[in-house]
């Protein structure tokens, strides 16, 4: 699997890292974990080619770093914790025939991711100050991988309780799972990507014919 296994159509940090894991409801293609395969750095690094919100982040530093973070903590866990928070939030603006959504084991589990999601956010970017060899006074504002964590966990945040949640849309084929936050005029986008998504579905379309 190649970095390129990375895909981009969130449109903000904490969508496109919650699709690092894809073909999440493929029931006959194993899910692709592009971010266990190839890391944060990765991931940052193709960020900032095919991003915009990615290209301002300061420099990575390549520490792992944890700290403020309880032990076995790790980024997915707070993309499973933002992905079902995301998902939940969506059935709840759209609702189905399906069961109730309020029972005590999904409070238990939204809680829970809450609180990941809090953890995770309390790490913020952490600028020093140094001398440079000129004896020059400089700023380091290199990012750990932590502190892009909380960068994401921070605009999950954001997302989640404010009013431009309702342009969260999960991807209109039914076995994408894409999150993608919708921009367009109306809310009329329905797929992940038109090239892909759009163009399957239209195809299928018309097989059905």
């Amino acid at each position: 699997m190649s970095a390129s296994s990375f895909i981009f159509d969130g449109g903000r940090p904490c969508l496109d890292f919650v699709n690092t894991l894809r073909k999440r409801k493929d029931p006959f293609t194993e899910s692709v974990d592009a971010l266990q395969e190839h890391g944060m750095h990765e991931w940052l690094a193709a960020a900032r080619r095919h991003t915009s919100w990615a290209t301002g982040l300061p420099h990575w530093n390549g520490r792992p770093a944890t700290a403020g973070l309880p032990p076995n903590h790790g980024p997915q866990e707070l993309r499973e914790a933002m992905y079902e928070l995301f998902t939940d939030e969506l059935a709840a603006l759209h609702p189905t025939t399906g069961g109730p959504r309020d029972d005590a084991s999904k409070e238990e589990r939204m809680l829970s991711n809450i609180a990941i999601v809090n953890t995770y956010a309390d790490v913020t970017v952490r600028y020093t100050l140094t001398a440079s060899a000129a004896g020059r006074l400089e700023i380091d504002n290199t990012l750990t991988e932590t502190e892009l964590l909380g960068i994401i966990a921070n605009d999950a945040i954001g997302l989640l309780g404010g009013r431009d949640l309702i342009r969260v849309k999960e991807c209109a084929h039914d076995r994408c799972g894409v999150l993608f936050e919708d921009r367009s005029n109306g809310l009329k986008r329905q797929w992940c990507s038109m090239r892909k998504c759009g163009n399957i579905s239209k195809a299928e379309r018309f097989s059905k014919r």
